[in-house]
Formats: structure tokens, sequence, C-alpha cells
């Protein structure tokens, strides 16, 4: 939703001002005007309603601009008039004209029949007013209009406070504000929560927004403000999710030949996924309906995840952007990294979605090195590559794990552990089991990469002695999630593998859990000394600072009062100040206290090297203390 394209200062004003000037201000009255601007700019009705407040300022701004005109013009008129007025004759003058008209005098009587049924001169008439105007400016029939024209608006105003007191009586459901303001912007008051409905709504809250359809808009909130000039009228920025009709749509008007695909395939959701965006805009807090929970997770979830949604629940694991799909595990961008990680901090300590019962435990360590099992549970045997070469799941599954592979030099067979980093057309075509491939391993070893196939990889797990000579770069974190990758694939695809390997691999997993939970503890107790020590040293600190400070910043009043000893007395006491203001600009995490401090230390340096000059001088003067 966006705003209409009146409702700015500047449109308003000048909306305002014609319509002033063109009706009769006898009829008028706030509403009526918002009304009208509504009709004039075929806008739906009660679209200003919440800026009723701007509208009022500019009818009352505009009515006094429009009467100051209106006074100057009619001053400017009497002015003129003035000016055009004849001289007053002189008594000669008088005394001719008074001769005159007694010798016209008949005949002007004679003609006063047929001068009575003719008009005045029209010049005459406007004189006449004119000069009434200007000889009785305080007289009671031209102080009327101006007495009309103030009615309406003193009127006016009662009006609008009844109306204003009114409206919030009518609306009691609109959102209000929680808290004290967080900062302000761009003539926008922002908070960190809102009551809407009797619900308090928090920023990083996922909400329905009304759209006219069945199927409601999703959004998190992102920012919660109210405009300057209507500080009752609650806004939001809100980040969307799309459903998968809103990404085919978004991705053709983006310029896309097709629909979007998700590897190779056709773009097939779970009825409760979303997915996440980079759109994000401004809407009123009436469009919200009620607050709903999106979970964001980082891997394709199961179909027991799903399971446990209920009914005003969602989750999306996968985002959108530029025509594309990508997991939240994989984004491609650092902005789309960053907007991702923001939003899970958001949501942190809400209880994730997870299976109910899970065969096999999924334990990510955040820190620590890693282990033989975690680096064993990423290999995979010939057998099972074989297996996973007939599915549509192989380059996916095969990408980033061990393998064993075995190597023939002088007539000795050698093995040696390697990363599959991708997968290339083998030189010549050969043999695996009773079919014939041409499918090459690209092998990452600490001597470069090379291709392999897949009929020389080994049955046999890696020995420590060979882990232990695998020398690449393998980030902890990307193992430990290719760990449970390869996990779920395999507990996935059961169906494809023996019953005893499978055994191995729970077996495997449980090891690897028990170890990486000893390791957690160990990690956990080494955390809590080393925070206990940090105490011990800030609190050790604390107390050197403040024998310090006792010490230094008061000793120069042990001075006695003498000439000499009140120069020492005064220079002590700026070296004092000094060092007082030194440690509150370095230690203080306020901006504006640091700056003080900064200003603060500058002048007792100041006065310092003055005091230094004058006893350097012999200046038997003391220097003025600030």
């Amino acid at each position: 939703m966006t705003e209409p394209s009146i409702v700015t200062e500047g449109r308003i004003e000048s909306s305002v001002e014609a319509l002033l000037r063109a009706e009769s201000w006898d009829e008028l009255t706030v509403k009526v005007v918002m009304r009208k601007l509504e009709q004039g700019e075929e806008l739906a009705e009660g679209t200003l309603k919440p800026h009723k407040k701007l509208v009022k300022e500019a009818v009352d701004a505009m009515m006094k601009k429009i009467m100051t005109e209106r006074e100057a013009q009619t001053s400017a008129e009497a002015a003129a008039t003035e000016a055009e007025k004849p001289p007053e004759p002189t008594a000669p003058e008088a005394d001719n004209a008074m001769d005159t008209a007694e010798a016209t005098a008949p005949a002007e009587a004679s003609e006063a029949p047929a001068a009575s049924e003719e008009p005045a001169p029209e010049d005459e008439a406007p004189r006449k007013k004119k000069q009434k105007v200007i000889e009785e400016p305080d007289d009671e029939p031209d102080d009327e209009p101006a007495a009309k024209e103030e009615a309406p608006a003193e009127e006016e105003a009662k009006e609008e406070e009844e109306e204003a007191e009114e409206e919030e009586e009518e609306d009691p459901d609109a959102a209000q504000t929680v808290g004290k303001p967080t900062h302000k912007a761009d003539g926008k008051v922002f908070y960190q929560k809102m009551i809407k409905d009797d619900k308090e709504l928090a920023v990083g809250q996922d909400v329905y927004l009304e759209n006219d359809m069945d199927i409601p808009y999703v959004a998190r909130l992102q920012q919660i403000f109210t405009y300057s000039f209507a500080p009752k009228e609650v806004y939001f920025n809100a980040r969307w999710y799309y459903r998968v009709n809103d990404v085919h749509e978004y991705a053709e008007m983006a310029g896309a030949k097709g629909k979007v695909e998700w590897e190779g395939d056709e773009l097939a959701v779970e009825p409760s996924e979303l997915f996440f965006s980079m759109h994000m805009d401004e809407n009123h807090s009436d469009t919200i309906l009620r607050a709903t929970v999106v979970h964001l997770v980082d891997d394709s979830p199961t179909s027991a995840m799903w399971s446990q949604l209920s009914q005003h629940q969602y989750m999306a694991w996968r985002a959108y952007d530029n025509k594309s799909v990508y997991s939240l595990s994989e984004l491609p961008s650092k902005k789309l990294r960053d907007a991702y990680q923001l939003e899970r901090k958001r949501t942190k300590g809400s209880a994730p979605v997870r299976d109910k019962k899970p065969e096999k435990p999924r334990v990510v360590i955040a820190e620590g090195p890693l282990s033989r099992d975690e680096l064993r549970s990423t290999w995979l045997s010939r057998k099972h590559i074989e297996v996973w070469h007939e599915t549509d799941q192989f380059v996916k599954v095969v990408t980033n794990t061990l393998v064993r592979s075995g190597l023939t030099v002088n007539g000795k067979r050698t093995f040696f552990v390697g990363k599959v980093v991708g997968l290339k057309r083998a030189s010549q075509p050969y043999k695996l089991g009773k079919k014939v491939v041409d499918i090459a391993l690209q092998v990452r070893t600490h001597n470069g990469v090379r291709l392999t196939g897949i009929d020389t990889l080994s049955n046999q797990a890696p020995s420590d002695a060979e882990l232990d000579a695998l020398r690449i770069p393998l980030e902890p974190t990307d193992v430990r999630k290719k760990i449970y990758k390869l996990e779920t694939a395999m507990r996935d695809a059961s169906d494809l593998f023996e019953e005893e390997e499978l055994r191995w691999r729970a077996e495997a997993a449980e090891r690897q859990a028990e170890a990486q939970a000893e390791r957690q503890r160990a990690a956990e107790l080494a955390q809590e000394e080393r925070d206990r020590k940090e105490r011990d040293r800030e609190e050790l600190q604390q107390r050197a600072a403040r024998k310090s400070q006792g010490n230094e910043e008061q000793w120069w009043l042990k001075f006695q009062k003498t000439d000499k000893g009140d120069k020492e007395r005064e220079m002590a006491k700026w070296k004092a100040r000094l060092l007082r203001f030194e440690k509150i600009a370095s230690s203080s995490a306020a901006d504006g206290e640091r700056d003080n401090a900064r200003r603060l230390a500058e002048q007792a340096q100041q006065k310092i090297a003055s005091l230094e000059a004058q006893a350097e001088a012999g200046d038997p003067m003391e220097a003025d203390a600030e």
C-alpha cells in the first residue's frame, strides 16, 4: 500500500488555496474541505482522514493569508480613490462658484425633473462609497464583512476540536505506539512497539496484511513510526514474504523467460512455505489483520517439521532475488546475507521447528577444530557413490564430501584422501559395475586438483594417518553443515542402502555427538573461567581507578595558603581537572559527554600552559580561573 500523491504538505496547501479562493467560506468546514479535495483528486472517501490535522492547519493558514491580501487590496483601492478627488477651491474661486450657482439656479431648477429621471453617473457612486471608507474607517457597515470572515474561522476551530474528539471516540481500535520514541529522522518519530486490537506488536514481528483477497499478505515489521504532523496515525515499514505465485510474477516482471526453477526442476513448495525477499515498503497500521509466525530455517525442512506447523505458522528456507531462488544457507550476495542475519537475530530465542523424533541428532558446533570422526562423517565409500550415481541427487550429494582414492606407484598400491569439488567428463569411458560411465570426480588435495574415476575409490574408511595428511583448507562450519545434509539425504533415501550400513552411520553419528558434547562442555567451562578472570580484573582496575582518583584529584587541597602555595595549589587543581576530563573522554560511551570532556581538557591544558609560562617569566600576577 502506498500513500496517495496529494498527501504532502505542499500539495495539500496548494489544493486548499485553490478551494478557498473559489468557494464561499460560509459553507466550508474542514470536513467539507477534505471531501472536496478527495473528490477533486479522485481519491476514495476517507483517504485524507489520517491527515485531518494537516488539512486544518493548511485551511487556517490560507484563510489568514487571503484575508491579509483582501485587506491590502481594499487599502490600495481607497488610496487610489483619495488621489482621484479634485482639490478644494480657494476663497475667490469659491465666491465665483457661488455667483455662478445663483445665476444658473433657475436653469437647473427647470432641468431638475429631467435629471431626476436619469441615473447618477457610474463614476460618482463608487467615489462616494470609497470616500466614506476613508473618512469613516470605523463605521459599522464597513466592519461587517471582516467580522463575517473571522467568525467562521473561530466557529470552525471549535467545530474541528469537537469533531476530533468525536473521531477519537469513534475509532477506539486504532493502533497506538508504546513507550518512548527510539529516535527521530526525516519528519518521523520511531518506536519499538505498538498496540493494535489490544495486541502488542514489536519490530521483528510477523503479521498478516489485508489485500482484499482470500489469502492475506505476510510481512515482517521493520520500523514503527508516526509522522510529526500526524502523531496519532501509526505507520510501519515491512519486509514482504513471497508466496510461490509472487515469485513467478516478480520474475516475469523482471524479464524472466519462463517460470522460476529450483535445481533444474519446477519450483515445488509446501502449502505453508514462504520465500524471504528484499522487498520493503511503508504501510498504515490499519492494514494489519493479526500477528503470525514465520520460522526461518537454513536447510530444507523435513516432512515432520512441516507437520508441526499450526494454522498461522509458516516456514521460509529459501529466498527470492533477481529472478532466482536460493537457499538461505547459500545466499549469493552480501546484501541478502546481511538482511537474513538481521532477521535471524530479531527472532533469536523463539523455538525453532524441528523433527519430533529425529533418527539422527543434528549437532552443529560454532567453533572448535574438526575431529577425525567429523571428517569420516563426510566421507563417501565407492558403493555409496555408485548408488547415488543412479539418482538425480548425485551432484548435490557428492560435492564437498571426502573420498579415499587409490594409486599404483612403482607397483605398490597407495591411497590418499581428497575433497570432491566438482565433476567432469573423463578422458576415456570406464566400467562401473555392469555399466560404462564417463564421469570423473574433481578431487582436491594439497598437491592440487586431480581427476579421479569412481572405479578407483575405496570402500574402506580413511585411517587416522590419512586424515592427518589431508592438508587443505576446511571451514568447520561448512563441514558440519555438510555432515547434516549428507545424513538427511541418506535418511530420506534409506531404501537404497543396506541396513547394516545405516546402522554404522548411526553409530558414527552418536560417537560424533558425544565427542562434540564433551568439547562443548569443556569450551563452556573454559569460557566461564575466562569470564571470572575478566570480572576479577575489571574489579581490580575499578578499585585502582577509585584509589588513584582520590589521591590525584584531591591532593592539591592539602596546600598551605601562602603566595607560593596558592600558585602551586591552582596549578595542581588544573592538572587534576585535566586528568579527570581525559579519563571521561577516553572511557565514556556517550558521544556528547566525550566531546564535552575533550573540550574541557583542552581548556585545562591551555590554563596549565599559561600558568607555567607565568611561572617561568616571574609574573607576580595570578592567572584568572575560568
